[in-house]
This record gives C-alpha cells, structure tokens and sequence, in this order.
C-alpha cells in the first residue's frame, strides 16, 4: 500500500504542475501533506528524469513537450497497463514488478495529464460528491480518518459542510466537536459518510476568508513581525498572498496581518528564529519558544 501511495502522490503531483499556471512549493506541500523540502526531492527527481521545471516568480511548472517530436518516438501504455494503473489504487494485488514497470514509462512522459487527472478524480470525486450533497440537503457528515497536519491526528470528524474552497481542494466546515469553522482537504479523508441529521448549528457558519497561511478558522490574531530580506523573501515565495501586508521599513521588513492559527504561523516563523522579532502577539512568540525547547529536549534525548 505505501508503493501504491507513492504512485498516486506522482501522479497528482505530475497533475498538478502541468496547470498552465503551475504551482508554488507551499501549495504542493500543503496539497500532499509534505514538507516543502520533500516537494524539492520530487523536483529533483523528475529534473533527473529529463524533465524540465519552469519557475515564473514562485510558481513552478512542467514545460510541454516539444511539438515536433514524432508520436512514434513516445513511450505509450498498452490497455492492459492503463487498466492496471487504474486497478493499483482499487486493490493491493498488483505485482512490485508492473508497478514498476508501470513507472518507469510513466516518468518520462510529458503529456500524463489526462491519466493522472482521471486517477485524482477517482481517488476523491465520489468524497465531493458525497459532500456536494450533504451541502445540498443540509445534512451533516462523518469524515472516516481525516489526517490532520495541525493536531497531527488521524480521527474520526464530525462536521456540517458549507462551502468548497477554489478548484474543490478544500471544504469549508463546522467542526461540531471544536464548535468552529475549520478547513478539510478530500484528499486526507479516507471515506465520507452523510448522516441523517441536518445542520444544527447554522447560525456558527460564518464563512471567513482564509488567512496567509491558507487557514480557514473562526478564531484570529493580528500580527506584527519583522522580517529580514531572506525571511521575507521566503515567506512572499511559499505563500504569494502575503505580499500585500508585507512593507519594507528601513533595512527590514515588517509583515502586519490576520492569521486564524498561531500553529501555522509559528511553523513558518520558527523556521527564521534568528531573522525575525515577533512584536505582536505574545502568545505566538510563547508558542514558538515552547516548540524549540520541544524540539531541543527532543534533541537531546
């Protein structure tokens, strides 16, 4: 099953950054539940593989396939392997030897949208669909396992659908249990069921706008940090929207905004502990001195 994951991650990666409007390394991070280091693996990888990357500003794309190479000189499926890159993410049976097999002509090829899109929708279209219609009748969900970078949990939820964030990768969602608002990816679900209790707590569904960080939460903060020209630099790169409450002040820079976590700002900012000054709030510069003396005692254990 872990080989069987690592394909379908490929697949939608290839997806992904074939969009003409390619993708930034925090949004395919955020998308596949990695680290943004993991996703430059990836991009080394497929780099070694012949493939080429295009960067415009922090957004990255696989380049087209020239034109005017011959169909002939192309690596295709046969059906039969078609069939079974569908068939690898409906069963655990397949052999490791056609799954790599599989692999190895997969790599290379540049024009794979089609297939690795159709094996995304397979993967989550029955999820939003199923969402699709609880929104619809108003009715709640069980999420089946959803996988939580923030709380780092693998649980059941139960939640009272809203709305879909752009292009369905997320769902806006009263969380009954947490009594808020809050952002779940089909993607870390591993079922949907739709319950025959309808909505309850309608009056909390406030739909608030989600913050620099992509998160979506009816609790907020301001902030006000200094930045170094790295830090800023970095932060602008991984998550583009934060350019607008970004300004430059002297030789720093001083970003001075809304957030609705304090977890997703200090993963970022603790990764700049010597090039940041955290004026406001207090809470976040206390979160993030407790997470690096978590990780040093770690360390030293």
């Amino acid at each position: 099953m872990i080989e069987q994951q690592k394909i379908l991650r490929v697949l939608l990666l290839i997806s992904k950054l074939k969009h003409e409007d390619g993708c930034s390394k925090a949004d395919l991070a955020a998308s596949f539940n990695v680290s943004t280091r993991t996703v430059e693996r990836y991009f080394q990888l497929f780099e070694d593989l012949g493939f080429v990357l295009e960067k415009n500003k922090s957004k990255f794309r696989l380049k087209t396939i020239d034109s005017s190479i011959q169909a002939q000189n192309l690596v295709i499926f046969t059906l039969e392997e078609a069939q079974i890159i569908h068939e690898i993410f409906r069963n655990s049976t397949i052999s490791t030897e056609i799954q790599k097999s599989i692999l190895d002509k997969l790599l290379p090829l540049s024009e794979i949208t089609e297939i690795s899109e159709f094996i995304s929708r397979g993967i989550t279209s029955k999820y939003i669909s199923q969402i699709a219609q609880a929104i619809q009748d108003k009715k709640q969900i069980k999420i089946v396992q959803y996988n939580s970078l923030n709380s780092k949990t693998k649980e059941d939820r139960w939640v009272e659908p809203v709305k879909f964030t752009k292009y369905y990768e997320s769902v806006i969602a009263f969380d009954i249990q947490k009594k808020q608002m809050r952002t779940f990816k089909p993607t870390r679900m591993e079922g949907v069921e739709i319950l025959e209790t309808t909505w309850q707590h309608q009056e909390q569904h406030q739909q608030n706008s989600t913050d620099i960080f992509n998160v979506n939460n009816t609790q907020s903060w301001q902030i006000k940090v200094i930045l170094s020209e790295r830090a800023q630099q970095l932060l602008i790169e991984e998550f583009p929207q934060a350019k607008q409450y970004v300004r430059k002040q002297k030789t720093d820079y001083v970003l001075e905004c809304t957030v609705h976590s304090l977890e997703a700002t200090a993963r970022f900012l603790q990764g700049f502990i010597q090039e940041i000054q955290i004026i406001s709030p207090q809470p976040l510069k206390k979160l993030i001195i407790q997470n690096l003396h978590k990780g040093l005692k770690d360390l030293l254990e």
